[in-house]
């Protein structure tokens, strides 16, 4: 679990550099094979569908999960970090890897761009 007090800073370290922001692909990836076991049809716990980009955006019966350019106040990014519980994916330990983690935050950080978004110049 990461601590709140070492969030900011982990952020800034997460954080993509200019040019370097994760994109859906490699998110989409890592949906795929750790969250969509669940979180994929009609079933889906709290309709939370994350085998698009679409249905992530869409959030759950609560509201949004991803608040995009807002990793902090993103309750997927609390989730996947457990700083709130039940820390995702639900079959872990094992979690998600730090690279992971990272790559979901950059992700976020950069306004979770979709597939059809056109990259930045």
């Amino acid at each position: 679990m990461i601590k709140p007090a070492r969030t900011s800073a982990l952020l800034l370290f997460l954080a993509p550099l200019p040019g370097t922001a994760a994109d859906w692909a490699q998110v989409s990836a890592i949906l795929s094979d750790r969250c969509t076991m669940c979180h994929i049809g009609p079933h889906a716990p709290l309709g939370l569908q994350l085998d698009s980009h679409e249905g992530v955006m869409t959030g759950s019966e609560n509201g949004p999960v991803v608040l995009p350019g807002a990793v902090e106040t993103s309750p997927l990014y609390h989730r996947i970090t457990g700083q709130a519980q039940p820390q995702m994916p639900l079959d872990g330990p094992p979690f998600l890897e730090e690279a992971q983690i990272a790559t979901i935050t950059g992700w976020i950080a950069a306004g979770a761009p979709g597939p059809d978004t056109p990259e930045p110049d």
